[in-house]
C-alpha cells in the first residue's frame, strides 16, 4: 500500500502485501486485503515505515472477508463474503473488539460481487449487487 500527495510528490510506502486499502474514519488504521486471500488492518500511529500490519482471523476455509467500509464511529467494517470460486451471495459485518464476523444478508439467488458502503447510522448499508442497489438494515438483515 502507497500513497502520495495529490501533486504526485512525496511517494511513500505504508505498508507490504496489501491492496484496496481503506482508511478507517480516524485515521489511525488503514484495511486491506492481502495477497494471500485474507486481510489485514494496518497501524498508521506507528512512527515505523512500512507501518506494521496484523493479519486479521480468517472467515473459514473457504471463503475470504473483503472490507469495503468502514461504519462512521469505526468499530465495524462490512464487505462481502466472497468464496473461493469468486462468487458472492452474503454480506458480512466485522465488529474490531470481539473480532467476530456476522452475517448480515444473503441471498442465494444473487452470486454477484456485493459493494457496499455504511449510512452514517452506523445500522444501514447501501448495498449494490446484480440485482440493483438496496438498503440493507444490518440489525434486521431486511433489504429494500
Amino acid at each position: 500500500v502507497w500513497w502520495m500527495r495529490p501533486d504526485g510528490s512525496g511517494l511513500e510506502q505504508l505498508a507490504r502485501g496489501g491492496a484496496f486499502a481503506l482508511w478507517s474514519p480516524d485515521g489511525r488504521a488503514i484495511a486491506s486485503t492481502d495477497f494471500s486471500g485474507g486481510w489485514a488492518l494496518v497501524d498508521m500511529t506507528s512512527k515505523e515505515l512500512p507501518h506494521p500490519s496484523r493479519l486479521m482471523p480468517p472467515m473459514d476455509a473457504s471463503s475470504k472477508f473483503w472490507p469495503l467500509t468502514w461504519s462512521a464511529d469505526g468499530k465495524k467494517l462490512a464487505g462481502p463474503r466472497v468464496r473461493s470460486d469468486g462468487t458472492s451471495s452474503e454480506v458480512v459485518t466485522f465488529t474490531l473488539a470481539t473480532e467476530k464476523y456476522d452475517k448480515v444478508f444473503e441471498d442465494p439467488s444473487d452470486s454477484s460481487f456485493k459493494i457496499v458502503s455504511w449510512l452514517s447510522d452506523g445500522r444501514r448499508l447501501v448495498m449494490r449487487s446484480r440485482k440493483g442497489i438496496s438498503l440493507l438494515d444490518t440489525a434486521t438483515g431486511r433489504s429494500e
